[in-house]
């Protein structure tokens, strides 16, 4: 579950990086 937890936050910051 460790590597879900940075994994899932490293994705959400590549998404935001990319819609902006």
């Amino acid at each position: 579950m460790f590597y879900f937890v940075p994994l899932y936050a490293c994705l959400c910051l590549f998404n935001v990086e990319y819609f902006q």
